[in-house]
């Protein structure tokens, strides 16, 4: 999001964030010169206080004389669908998943939507066969920009890794989904053959799954390779990137994975990457750029990672590739340019239907 925001204010669309959850985000933004204002109080199963914070989203967006509004995720909707029809102003919706079924997604799904973005072809097809229009814009990385990221010396030296080893980096929050009891005993298998040390970057959000990190750490002792994995926890930007930069492979495990941003983000860094052949991996992942394994196929993701770490002239050359396919496919320009297509439709479009008279009555 925040990527997108700098590339549309380059193109005559600044923006002003109004954030529902206090973090770090409006931290970020200031960084960027976002204005950010905070809607803190509200709860979702409260109805008559959801309503009362789109009033004041509402009031927010009319007092600084926003032309659109973008909500960023499904539940966001909620907010940004109500506040836009109070202040009379087209809005936009950015969708990163397909979404459970329930009052309460039915419920947003009614709020009207003027522009729909899905960020890949699964949650596209969920959303045309709820009766939506949405379009597609594949995620982006700013490939001229990137972050690069701690040396692989601090980082060696702030998480006690043993040097000279060769680092498999996954980068997610800790979920089940997300695999990453694969990818400890993915490590395991090839660390009979290959002196290789396991990176899992990332912990579990919003207390969900909390229980996931102690089993993979019993996981990883139980399999005698404790002393080849590192659990990083949360850690900033940097040292995501550094971790990324500094791996030879990354391994990406998710059963479910709309696209993979840390797959296209190591990819473009020139680190192939092998996966679980999910949605977002599989369209990301192609022939010579990088190795796919069936889903939950424990014993063809062992086989690709241990090919990939047997030839080091062909891990170089695939990493090439997956940094051309990036760079062809996957920036933040060619997402922001379906964004921005939509705005400047909604926008014209406004400035074509009069405004009421104040004088008519009903």
């Amino acid at each position: 999001m925040l990527n997108t925001i700098r590339v549309l204010a380059r193109k005559g669309f600044p923006a002003r964030m109004a954030q529902l959850r206090e973090g770090g985000l409006e931290q970020e933004c200031g960084a960027i010169g976002v204005p950010v204002t905070l809607f803190p109080r509200h709860r979702m199963r409260n109805l008559p206080v959801l309503l009362w914070t789109a009033v004041r989203l509402a009031r927010w967006a009319r007092r600084n004389r926003i032309m659109l509004l973008h909500g960023n995720g499904f539940r966001a909707h909620a907010y940004s669908g109500i506040a836009s029809r109070l202040v009379g102003i087209p809005n936009v919706l950015t969708v990163h998943s397909p979404e459970p079924p329930g009052g309460f997604t039915r419920a947003i799904l009614a709020i009207p939507c003027d522009g729909l973005v899905a960020n890949c072809e699964t949650t596209a097809s969920w959303f045309r066969e709820h009766g939506c229009s949405p379009r597609i814009a594949w995620p982006g990385v700013p490939v001229d920009s990137m972050e690069p990221g701690v040396s692989r010396e601090e980082l060696e030296s702030r998480f006690g890794i043993p040097p000279g080893r060769r680092w498999i980096s996954m980068v997610s929050r800790i979920q089940k989904h997300k695999g990453q009891i694969h990818f400890v005993r993915a490590i395991a298998s090839v660390a009979k053959r290959e002196d290789v040390h396991g990176i899992v970057v990332g912990a579990p959000l919003f207390g969900l799954d909390a229980e996931l990190l102690p089993q993979l750490k019993a996981e990883a002792t139980a399999l005698g390779v404790e002393d080849r994995i590192t659990f990083t926890g949360f850690v900033d930007d940097r040292t995501v990137a550094g971790f990324q930069a500094a791996s030879a492979v990354g391994l990406h495990t998710a059963l479910l994975e709309d696209f993979g941003i840390a797959v296209a983000e190591s990819m473009a860094r020139g680190i192939p990457v092998v996966a679980f052949a999910a949605s977002g991996p599989a369209h990301l992942i192609q022939q010579d750029t990088g190795w796919l394994a069936p889903v939950g196929d424990q014993g063809c993701l062992d086989a690709c990672l241990l090919e990939a770490l047997s030839d080091p002239a062909r891990l170089r050359s695939f990493g090439e590739a997956a940094r051309r396919r990036v760079q062809e496919n996957f920036t933040m320009e060619r997402h922001a340019a379906v964004v921005e297509g939509l705005y400047r439709e909604l926008l014209a479009a406004r400035s074509r239907v009069p405004a009421p008279d104040p004088k008519a009555t009903r």
